[in-house]
């Protein structure tokens, strides 16, 4: 995704350590809410299929 967006999102440290860039945080919350939105869709289907 790094390679595709031409960005870092994540610093890798040699002690094994990562940390999230700007925009790494930023890609992290939207696939959250991106998550979020299609858990949202399913219950929304399987009501309809319900009715």
């Amino acid at each position: 995704m790094e390679e595709a967006l031409g960005s870092l999102l994540i610093r890798r440290e040699r002690t094994k350590s990562i940390e999230l860039t700007l925009a790494g945080e930023f890609w992290f919350r939207t696939a959250k809410n991106v998550l979020q939105l299609i858990e949202a869709a399913e219950a929304t289907h399987a009501s309809i299929l319900a009715n």
